[in-house]
């Protein structure tokens, strides 16, 4: 989070917060659930925020994980948990990004206004050149 360095009248406040995940996973509402604890953890009410954002470090592939001596067996629920982030996925596919998801992560209402992204290149996450 960070409020805006070029109003110097305002306070300024620029925290981090970092977690690591006690099990990999790739459940939207779980990865969800951390973000909004760091959130809470760095809050300062009536600052004035201009951008905020989340990382996620350490990405491995769903079936690699190292389990240990104390693991416990898995929960039925977790099969649950993964056909709903299947169908959520699904939907969102076929039918648009953000067109289901976790209230939490704010798609209740579009902003009224947006970058514009008109230009913006097919690979600009995967071709630095």
């Amino acid at each position: 989070m960070q409020t805006n360095p070029f109003r110097a009248q305002d306070p300024q406040y620029s925290p981090t917060r970092s977690f690591a995940l006690p099990d990999a996973t790739d459940d939207t509402a779980a990865i969800t659930a951390w973000a909004l604890a760091a959130l809470r953890a760095i809050w300062h009410g009536g600052d004035r925020y201009v951008k905020a954002g989340v990382m996620l470090d350490d990405l491995r592939p769903k079936g690699l994980v190292q389990g240990s001596l104390f693991d416990t067996a898995p929960l039925d629920q977790s099969s649950r948990r993964e056909k709903l982030m299947s169908v959520l996925d699904g939907a969102n596919r076929k039918r648009g990004r953000s067109t289901i998801g976790i209230d939490a992560a704010g798609l209740r209402e579009q902003q009224g206004w947006a970058m514009q992204r008109g230009m913006l290149s097919a690979c600009y996450t995967t071709d630095w050149h």
